[in-house]
């Protein structure tokens, strides 16, 4: 399973192998890009799981 970061367009920046399902898309503008949790990974055989170390590290 695996973390999807997106940019502000939903288009793939990076997959995080992290056994989460979690997927995040970048919201924000000028200095203050961030993160937000959009919702989980449709691929992933356990929806529940969500890394948030990794989302904090991202930001």
């Amino acid at each position: 399973m695996l973390t999807d970061f997106e940019d502000r367009n939903g288009d793939l920046v990076k997959h995080v192998y992290d056994g989460s399902s979690a997927v995040f898309q970048q919201i924000g503008k000028g200095t203050d890009p961030h993160y937000e949790f959009k919702g989980r990974n449709e691929n992933s055989s356990d929806p529940k799981v969500v890394n948030l170390t990794n989302a904090i590290q991202e930001q």
